[in-house]
């Protein structure tokens, strides 16, 4: 049997954390269905922008490999280290997650400088995933340290 005096010594885990991984989440299903889309050749249906301008734009690949994938290791990446903070407590995965949070925030804003200045095209989904990101970077800012 459990003591309930020690379920009040272990620290909560802050809801700007579980905040950074519902947005992951939310980033790691939006990568997911792009990837799906591209390896099935599919252009995913879009009413608001220019989807498929973008997303066969030489600038939705690197090589072979689609940006939404490098998205979905992204995503990933960021919810292991959400998890191994919660789980651990360690202040390295915060340092980690902050660090992997600004470099995809600076690649975000790269991918929409190209979208609005160089394309002049917007696709839906990957203002999903900006906008994830930039949430992201905000709520990356938010969680305290020990």
């Amino acid at each position: 049997m459990m003591n309930s005096n020690n379920l009040s010594t272990q620290p909560s885990t802050p809801k700007s954390v579980w905040l950074a991984i519902l947005l992951s989440v939310v980033g790691f299903a939006d990568s997911f269905y792009l990837t799906l889309q591209h390896y099935q050749n599919k252009i995913p249906p879009c009413s608001v922008g220019s989807c498929e301008t973008v997303l066969t734009s030489g600038y939705a690949t690197i090589g072979p490999i689609p940006i939404s994938l490098i998205g979905l290791g992204y995503y990933l990446v960021i919810l292991l280290c959400l998890l191994a903070l919660m789980t651990t407590g360690h202040q390295r995965w915060l340092k980690f997650f902050r660090i992997i949070v600004t470099l995809g925030f600076l690649v975000t804003l790269g991918l929409i400088g190209i979208q609005f200045f160089i394309l002049h095209a917007i696709c839906i989904y990957c203002m999903v995933s900006a906008g994830t990101t930039i949430l992201l970077f905000i709520v990356s800012r938010m969680i305290k340290h020990d």
